[in-house]
């Protein structure tokens, strides 16, 4: 069982700590969508960037 640790570790890290992140991504979407929030309105100085 350790060893299957072991080897299983370095390649679910990144997964977990993707799919984690993506959780956390939906999770503000929805709060906007739920909440009905606008997109910040953009001036002139940003739409020259």
């Amino acid at each position: 069982k350790l060893e299957l640790n072991r080897r299983l570790a370095p390649v679910l890290d990144p997964f977990i700590r993707c799919i984690a992140s993506e959780e956390s991504r939906f999770q503000h979407l929805y709060l906007q969508i739920s909440t009905a929030a606008k997109r910040r309105p953009t001036s002139s100085s940003t739409n020259d960037i």
